[in-house]
């Protein structure tokens, strides 16, 4: 079907149409007619006719997708699911998508393409609660280092979130047992070349794994020698909705010193206080039960 374009009446050779009003897919058909007097009689008119016919076709858009860096440790429990300890690693790919056989978007140049992420973070425990992540002051220089951000901004081609600072943004409820936190990640990237902008979106669901809860721990004998007393260290009652659990068993040992400054377990040098360490005593294991004899 042939479209007529709306009838204009103008002095000028040059005829101008918005976009806004054209259909891809659509064929349209200019004519124009240009009128004269004869011999500078206003009676008689001489008159010429051209007619062009213009079908419009979509550019297209950009096609935005949204995944994990290569080479990045996968999230322990699937490729949606973060553990609260880990940093959080988001990449965007941009290619071309063509919405018609005939053309195809393709980005004039990446400095033309402009990123903006966004984060709606959803709290479901007896009712479900909602807010905004604030990226840009989470992101920003006065909240963490550069060192510690890598090349990541808030206008980036992809995001990376300490896991110092994304449990400081979390609200306190996200850590309890029972509670899930789910972070829905948006990523709007616009082309500014040409005249009008093209945009694609795309989105990453992350669901925040909380710690299990209400377990207890115990240790037979509650006292005994090192390299000489076997103990017995059991742990149960635990819960989580990600099954099945593992547990890794460590012993901290505290180091008196009363003339040197050591460095407490909070941060900073005390004077006269105690280092404590941190010593492995197992891997990852299913059983919550070991029995060891503790080191020297």
């Amino acid at each position: 079907q042939i479209v007529p374009l709306p009838p204009v009446s103008s002095a000028s050779s040059i005829l101008s149409v918005n976009a806004s009003v054209l259909v891809a897919g659509r064929l349209y058909e200019a004519r124009v007619n240009v009128s004269s007097n004869l011999d500078g009689d206003a009676t008689v008119r001489r008159t010429s006719t051209a007619t062009q016919r213009v079908r419009v076709v979509s550019i297209g858009t950009p096609s935005v997708s949204i995944e994990r860096p290569p080479g990045d440790s996968p999230f322990e429990r699937g490729p949606g699911t973060l553990n609260i300890d880990t940093d959080l690693r988001l990449v965007s790919r941009v290619v071309q998508r063509s919405s018609s056989s005939s053309s195809s978007w393709a980005p004039s140049s990446t400095k033309s393409l402009r990123y903006n992420w966004t984060c709606q973070v959803s709290v479901t425990d007896t009712g479900t609660k909602s807010y905004v992540l604030d990226l840009p002051s989470l992101l920003s220089p006065s909240n963490i280092t550069t060192a510690a951000i890598g090349h990541s901004r808030h206008n980036s081609t992809y995001l990376h979130i300490p896991a110092e600072i994304l449990r400081k943004a979390l609200d306190p409820s996200t850590f309890t047992v029972g509670v899930r936190t789910k972070l829905s990640f948006q990523l709007t990237v616009t082309d500014t070349a040409g005249p009008s902008p093209l945009t694609g979106q795309a989105s990453f669901v992350v669901v925040v794994n909380t710690p299990p809860g209400l377990g207890s721990c115990s240790a037979t004998p509650a006292s005994g020698y090192a390299l000489q007393t076997q103990f017995q260290l059991a742990c149960e009652g635990f819960e989580d909705a990600d099954v099945p659990l593992t547990y890794s068993f460590s012993l901290i040992i505290t180091e008196e010193d009363d003339d040197a400054d050591v460095e407490g377990i909070g941060g900073g040098a005390e004077p006269g206080g105690a280092a404590e360490r941190l010593v492995s005593l197992c891997g990852r294991r299913r059983s919550g039960y070991l029995e060891t004899q503790l080191p020297g």
